[in-house]
C-alpha cells in the first residue's frame, strides 16, 4: 500500500495529525538496546558476532590504503582535539568520534565488509564504533563489547528491513541508528538518554545510492560519517540534548520520509530481546557489491565448468531480475575519477574480471588491474539487462542469468538466485578464517610480529577478554 506522503499536502496532514499520540516503536528498541547484556546472548549470535569482529578487521587492514582514506587521516589530524582513540594501522590518537570515522572508512573501502539485505553495511561502522568508544572509556570487557555491537546491529536491522527504500542508501540512512546505540550503550546511558540519541541520530540519517552510481568515494565516506554522528548522538544525549521522540512513527518521522511503502510495524518488534535480525547478515566472498556477486558467482561456474578462455567469448549477457540492481551495476563498464570504486560497482567489469583472471580477488580491484586493457576490452562486450525471465526462475534482487556466448556459436547460461555467503548459504567457519587469512596477505601494511595469529586467538576468547582495547597495539604498524 502506498503511503500517505503521495496524496496532497491537506490530506496528509490529516492522514498523520494522530500519529504523535501514540507511543513510538523507538522507545521499545531503546530500552531493547539498554537492556540487552552478553548472558541473554543465544551462542550461535555469539559465535557469529566474534566471525563478523575478525572479518572487519581483515577488510579493514586490508583496505587500509586505498583511495581516499590518508587523504581523511590527514584531515582529522589536521582537526587536533583529544588524543581519545587510535587511528588504526596508521598511529596516532585523536577524538573518539574521529578515529571510528576513519577506522570505518578503511573497514569499507574494499566493499568487503559484511552486509544485510538490500545493502547495509554493518560492521565496518559497528566495530570502529565500538572500539572507538572502548578507547575512550579506558578499557570495555568483551563480553560488553559483544553485548553492544550485537543490540546496535538488531536495532538498526530491525528499522532497516522494514522499510523500502527509494534510492536511499540505507547504510547512511539506518546504520546510524545502529551506531548511535552501540556508542550510547558502551557510554553508559539511561533509557531516556538513549532515547534522545537515536532522535538525534535520526536528524543524521542520510545518504544516496547516487554516490556508488557515479563512482565516488563518498560510497565509503558514509560508513565514517555514520560512525562518527552515531557517537556524537550518544555524546550530546548524554550533556543532557534531547531529541526527536517519535522518531519512526511521528509526523515526519523516519518511515514517512524514508520508506517507500507503509511499513509492517510488527515486524520491528517482533521477538524483540529474543530474536536478533543479525542473522539475515551476510559475508562476502568476493571483494565488491553485493548486487555483482551473483554474476560474478555464474561467470566463475562457467568458466571452471566449460573451460571458458577470454579469446573465446564473442558477447556475455547478464540478465537481472529489476531496475534497483540494474540502476546500481548494470550500465556499461567506464573508468572514471575513481577506478577501485568503478570496478566495485561495474557487474560488467566483475563478469570481465572473472573470465581473464579466473577469480575474483582483493588486488583485482585495485586501480592499476581496473584499467588492465584485457578487462576494459571484454568488459565492453558485457551487457546487461533487466528480463523478466530471472524473476520467472524464482529469482529475486540481485539474482541473475548469465549467459556466454562464444565465437564458436555456442552458448552457455548459468542462473544464480543468491551468491555463496548469503545466509541460504553462507561461509562456514573455515572460510571466514581463510578469507581472514587472505586480506592480512593482500594487505599493503605489515602488522607487528605475530599479531595476525595474537589477533585470531583474542577473538576466539573475546567473550573471556577483560579489555578489548589490547587488540589496539596488535593493529598498528611501527
Amino acid at each position: 500500500m502506498s503511503i500517505a506522503r503521495h496524496k496532497s499536502p491537506e490530506t496528509k496532514e490529516k492522514a498523520t495529525s494522530g500519529r504523535n499520540s501514540q507511543a513510538d516503536l523507538i522507545k521499545a528498541l531503546a530500552r531493547n538496546v539498554v537492556e540487552t547484556s552478553y548472558d541473554r546472548l543465544p551462542g550461535e549470535v555469539v559465535k557469529s558476532a566474534k566471525l563478523g569482529f575478525l572479518d572487519t578487521v581483515g577488510v579493514l587492514v586490508a583496505g587500509s590504503k586505498s583511495a581516499g582514506c590518508e587523504a581523511v587521516i590527514e584531515l582529522v589530524k589536521e582537526w587536533g582535539g583529544a588524543g581519545e582513540s587510535t587511528v588504526l594501522i596508521h598511529g596516532g590518537k585523536v577524538p573518539a568520534q574521529n578515529a571510528a570515522m576513519v577506522n570505518s572508512i578503511m573497514a569499507r573501502a574494499l566493499d568487503f565488509d559484511y552486509v544485510a539485505l538490500k545493502g547495509m553495511h554493518l560492521g565496518a561502522s559497528s566495530i570502529p564504533t565500538a572500539l572507538a568508544i572502548a578507547e575512550k572509556r579506558g578499557g570495555v570487557s568483551g563480553r560488553e563489547l559483544l553485548a553492544a555491537i550485537v543490540a546496535g546491529e538488531d536495532l538498526a536491522m530491525r528499522i532497516h528491513m522494514a522499510t523500502s527504500y527509494a534510492g536511499f542508501d540505507p547504510t547512511g540512512v539506518s546504520m546510524v541508528f545502529g551506531t548511535a546505540a552501540i556508542a550510547g550503550k558502551l557510554l553508559g546511558l539511561t533509557e531516556e538518554q538513549m532515547l534522545d540519541a537515536l532522535g538525534i541520530a535520526f536528524n543524521q540519517a542520510g545518504g544516496s545510492f547516487q554516490s556508488n552510481i557515479d563512482g565516488s568515494l563518498a560510497v565509503r565516506v558514509i560508513q565514517g560519517l555514520i560512525s562518527k554522528n552515531g557517537i556524537e548522538a550518544a555524546l550530546l544525549a548524554r550533556k543532557g540534548i534531547t531529541g526527536v521522540s517519535h522518531v519512526l512513527q511521528g509526523t515526519w518521522g523516519f518511515f514517512r520520509l524514508f520508506s517507500k511503502y507503509e511499513p509492517d510495524l510488527d515486524s520491528v518488534v517482533a521477538g524483540l530481546g529474543q530474536e536478533y535480525r543479525v542473522d539475515r547478515v551476510w559475508f562476502k566472498r568476493f571483494p565488491s557489491c553485493g548486487a555483482t556477486l551473483s554474476a560474478t558467482d555464474a561467470t566463475l561456474k562457467l568458466v571452471e565448468e566449460h573451460d571458458i578462455q577470454p579469446e573465446q567469448v564473442r558477447e556475455v549477457v547478464v540478465k537481472m531480475y529489476g531496475a534497483a540492481t540494474y540502476n546500481l551495476v548494470g550500465k556499461p563498464f567506464e573508468i572514471r575519477r575513481n577506478p577501485e570504486v568503478d570496478g566495485q560497482f561495474s557487474i560488467s567489469y566483475t563478469i570481465a574480471n572473472a573470465i581473464v583472471r579466473r577469480d575474483s580477488r582483493i588486488e583485482h580491484f585495485f586501480a592499476s588491474a581496473v584499467k588492465d586493457e584485457r578487462i576494459v576490452e571484454l568488459a565492453s562486450r558485457v551487457h546487461a539487462t533487466i528480463d523478466g525471465e530471472v524473476k520467472e526462475m524464482g529469482g529475486m534482487h540481485g539474482s541473475v542469468i548469465v549467459e556466454v556466448l562464444l565465437e564458436d556459436g555456442s552458448k552457455h547460461r548459468k542462473f544464480v538466485k543468491f551468491p555463496k555467503g548469503f545466509p541460504d548459504d553462507p561461509l562456514n567457519e573455515e572460510e571466514l578464517r581463510q578469507k581472514f587469512a587472505d586480506c592480512m596477505a593482500a594487505a599493503p601494511v605489515t602488522l607487528p610480529d605475530g599479531a595476525q595469529d595474537k589477533i585470531v586467538s583474542l577473538v576466539d576468547r573475546l567473550e573471556e577478554v577483560d579489555n578489548i582495547v589490547d587488540i589496539v597495539p596488535l593493529l598498528v604498524i611501527r
